[in-house]
Order: structure tokens, then C-alpha cells, then sequence
């Protein structure tokens, strides 16, 4: 669970992380090897972009200040309503 910026800054740069390391792993894998090793980082890409949405589609009350760490979690935001993306 992503509680502040700095964590969402983190979790943006491991999902760019992995994403260098699949992009490599297909030029030199082959591709059963790549399918085979390629899934495992698909599944913490996706629980990672998960937890990017969830953070994001919360507002912070206007009333938390900006030194709060978690306020998402803590009861004090608004969800935003989903449109229907994925």
C-alpha cells in the first residue's frame, strides 16, 4: 500500500525498473525462457500498478496537512469515482 509521494515516486521507478529488465530479457532470451521468467514480473507490475491507482484515486481532505504520511489510509480523502478504465 502506497501511503505518501515518496512511496508512489519509489513504486513508479520499480515498475520502470522491471519493465528495463523485460525489455532486455526479450532481446536476449529465448522465448520459452522469457515467457517463463517474464511472469513473475508481470504479476508484481500489475499489484504495483494496482496500488498506483488506489493512492491516486484518492483526495486528500483539504483539512490533512501536507506533513501527513497517510491519510488515504487513515479515513480522511474522497475516492474518486471509477469511469470505467482499466
Amino acid at each position: 500500500m502506497i501511503r505518501n509521494d515518496t512511496e508512489l515516486q519509489a513504486t513508479q521507478e520499480r515498475i520502470l525498473l522491471f519493465e528495463r529488465i523485460l525489455a532486455e530479457a526479450r532481446r536476449t532470451y529465448s522465448m520459452s525462457n522469457y515467457a517463463a521468467m517474464a511472469e513473475g514480473y508481470w504479476l508484481v507490475i500489475d499489484k504495483l500498478q494496482a496500488d498506483i491507482r488506489a493512492y491516486l484515486s484518492c483526495v486528500p481532505d483539504p483539512i490533512v496537512t501536507a506533513s501527513s504520511t497517510s491519510w488515504c489510509t487513515s479515513g480522511n480523502h474522497t475516492t474518486i469515482p471509477s469511469s470505467g478504465r482499466p
